[in-house]
């Protein structure tokens, strides 16, 4: 005959799975490309420079982050979300298409550039490159 789980041990059972999935998207949350453009934008309308500064390449004083800043604030401001599109791994390099949807303006794509750095384990945004990315649409 086999064992089986009964009673109050499902439930023990049941609530590790569930501390331990819930374990796995608490820290992945943070991890990838993905998560570097999503903490950059709550990170701008927060205001969090700490947090700007764990997802930059550059200082988060450096005029690319500014006015990249500026540009996520002012298409919040404008009601715009954004939602990920594409992506391009090259190594520690990560192009990601990015979509911003603005009332009234309809739907503007630009791409990020996203990096690991050699001496880090973590993506940054590479503000310099993604601001110039913004400028070719003429923004």
């Amino acid at each position: 005959m086999k064992p089986s789980i009964r009673g109050a041990d499902a439930w023990i059972a049941s609530g590790l799975l569930a501390v331990l999935t819930l374990s796995v998207f608490w820290v992945l949350q943070y991890y990838g490309p993905e998560s570097a453009i999503r903490r950059f934008h709550v990170a701008t309308l927060s205001g969090d420079l700490a947090e700007l500064q764990q997802v930059t390449s550059e200082d988060v004083g450096d005029p690319a982050v500014l006015s990249l800043r500026e540009k996520v604030y002012l298409i919040a401001k404008a009601g715009g979300t954004f939602e990920l599109g594409r992506m391009g791994l090259d190594g520690r390099s990560v192009t990601a298409e990015v979509r911003y949807r603005i009332p009234r303006l309809g739907i503007l794509v630009t791409v990020w550039l996203v990096q690991k750095p050699p001496s880090d384990n973590h993506w940054k945004i590479n503000a310099t490159r993604t601001l110039a990315n913004f400028r070719a649409l003429g923004l």
